[in-house]
């Protein structure tokens, strides 16, 4: 009996930043990318009250204020902007190998497990990445419910296509060997999620 689980993308957002959050590197890039926006806000602030305050009750006030506010604007932006721009990029880098991959699907069937992605890495539009592993293969499946993880660890292996369509396979990326102790990590993002999760927790147990 086959069951095919495709992935839920708001889900997926919510767990790979909980998942950035564990790895290291994750917290600097982020208190940074905090600083910068606040910094970027207390210079427009600063910037609008400076101008606000040093004509206030003089006939340039509101001209002042609205040069103010635009100067503040402009050079707050810049380190806003960088700020979020940091900010975006730490849940990228520290939520790999996750953040890399898109249209994740997995089928559970009797004979084995496979999980497929789109690596947004690839120039290749139509590229899929598909692991496989046999039932009798599968060592163990370890779900992490704090990190929503699972880790398959057997002797699975990995092909990956240019196009998935018309079968044509990317060699050089299809070289990754799976041996007996080889983990394959796979973000708990699911439609159906506890179903899988159960599927997955009672795989190896079925053998």
């Amino acid at each position: 009996m086959q069951r095919v689980f495709n992935i839920d993308k708001k889900l997926k957002n919510k767990y790979l930043k909980e998942w950035a959050k564990t790895q290291d590197g994750y917290k600097i890039r982020r208190f940074t990318a905090i600083f910068l926006k606040v910094l970027g806000g207390v210079i427009f602030l600063g910037l609008s009250l400076l101008f606000g305050c040093l004509t206030y009750g003089t006939d340039v006030f509101a001209t002042a204020l609205l040069s103010g506010i635009g100067l503040g604007f402009g050079f707050g932006c810049i380190p806003f902007f960088i700020g979020q721009s940091i900010g975006i990029k730490a849940v990228l880098k520290c939520g790999r190998p996750f953040s890399i991959e898109e249209k994740e699907s997995i089928l559970i069937a009797d004979e084995g497990i496979e999980f497929r992605y789109h690596d947004v890495e690839t120039p290749f539009e139509m590229s899929v990445s598909v692991y496989q592993i046999l039932r009798e293969d599968v060592r163990v499946i370890a779900v992490d419910d704090a990190t929503h993880v699972a880790t398959i660890i057997g002797r699975g292996n990995m092909t990956v296509y240019h196009d998935i369509a018309t079968k044509k396979i990317d060699w050089t990326r299809s070289q990754r060997r799976f041996y007996e102790d080889s983990q394959m990590k796979i973000l708990l993002a699911y439609g159906n999620n506890d179903e899988l999760i159960q599927k997955l927790k009672n795989y190896a147990l079925l053998k």
